[in-house]
């Protein structure tokens, strides 16, 4: 039986030595492992931290580009104004010179400049300026 005893003894031992050994394989293997998620871990924060970045500097170019859209758009919107209040005048000029406005026997066809009727000096009945340049037989 001491045989027996030693034998038992000799494979109880051997048996704790192998658990030993897997506990600490199996320890090696967690550190690892945890290591591995850490790195993973960080590379992926480093590459979100990148992503932000790099969209926020493209929002940035966005903005920019449409703000500079934005200027472009008032600078054609105030000049197409401008224009279209140069032709307004125009045409009010106009209409006013070309208004049949009888004074001696003649009319005023001449383009109104504001101060003047291009075809000549600019005179006043009633109020109204007027050019009398064009006979009209009435």
């Amino acid at each position: 039986m001491q045989l027996a005893g030693k034998h038992l003894y000799a494979v109880i031992y051997a048996l704790n030595t192998k658990n030993d050994e897997h506990e600490a394989a199996i320890a090696t293997l967690k550190e690892a492992h945890e290591e591995e998620v850490q790195q993973i871990l960080s590379e992926t924060r480093e590459k979100i931290l990148q992503s932000k970045i790099s969209d926020e500097m493209d929002l940035k170019k966005r903005i920019q580009s449409l703000e500079e859209s934005m200027e472009l758009h008032d600078r054609m919107k105030r000049q197409a104004l401008a224009e279209f209040e140069s032709y307004r005048q125009r045409v009010e000029d106009m209409q006013l010179c070309t208004e049949a406005q009888v004074h001696g026997g003649s009319v005023c066809l001449g383009l109104w400049t504001g101060s003047s009727c291009v075809c000549g000096p600019v005179g006043t009945a009633a109020g109204n300026q007027y050019h009398v340049s064009l006979p009209v037989k009435l």
